[in-house]
């Protein structure tokens, strides 16, 4: 079971009613594993890691084995459909997706639903460098994010630079179609595996170079 370091202290500045109110964030609705392109049996054996989980927390009951961070935890919606079981709640962790508070190599996939790469406020390149960091070796990282974009759009200023740098350090970049048909006309899914040889440090010491980080 993956082990908590120690909270950060300080929480992001964001304007809490622009984040609740985002498009899928805290709306339980779009959170559902088949889209990310995961199967029920994963979550018997695999751990999960939730990235901006939103207001519900609705993926921490997938399994015993999926956490959740989010600098919002603790405001847990009512409704039964959507809010975490008590026992799932224990997997709940208020942080911030620059500073994941757990061990590198943690996690067999790390997750974020319209949430890095959707909100401005969450830097994109260090959130994905600390996803990441946390995934485990032979896992991955997948994020769940709408295909309409501007040309000045985070994604679409860092990622182009950013591969050639990916691939040297071991990862792996692909764009895959949600699992779920519905979503195939206007989001898709940016999966990053982490081969055996990744090295993020080597990563991002080359960011840091071009300026990047």
């Amino acid at each position: 079971m993956p082990k908590p370091r120690k909270p950060p202290g300080r929480e992001m500045e964001i304007d809490q009613e622009l984040f609740g109110a985002a498009p899928y964030v805290g709306f339980g609705g779009w959170k559902d594993f088949h889209t990310l392109g995961f199967t029920r049996s994963d979550f018997e054996r695999k751990s999960f890691l939730d990235v901006g989980a939103g207001h519900s927390g609705k993926a921490l009951n997938w399994g015993k084995r999926v956490f959740g961070v989010d600098p919002f935890f603790g405001q847990f919606r009512d409704d039964p459909k959507l809010s975490p079981t008590s026992e799932a709640r224990t997997r709940a962790i208020r942080a911030v997706a620059g500073r994941l508070p757990f061990r590198a190599n943690s996690f067999h996939h790390v997750f974020s639903t319209a949430a890095v790469g959707e909100i401005p406020e969450i830097p994109f390149v260090p959130a994905l460098l600390e996803m990441l960091r946390v995934a485990k070796k032979g896992g991955d990282v997948r994020l769940f994010v709408g295909k309409l974009r501007l040309p000045t759009h985070p994604i679409e200023t860092s990622l182009p630079q950013l591969q050639p740098h990916l691939q040297k350090a071991g990862i792996l970049f692909s764009r895959r179609l949600p699992g779920t048909r519905e979503h195939h006309r206007f989001a898709e899914l940016l999966v990053f595996e982490k081969r055996p040889s990744a090295n993020v440090r080597q990563l991002k010491a080359s960011l840091r170079k071009v300026g990047l980080l």
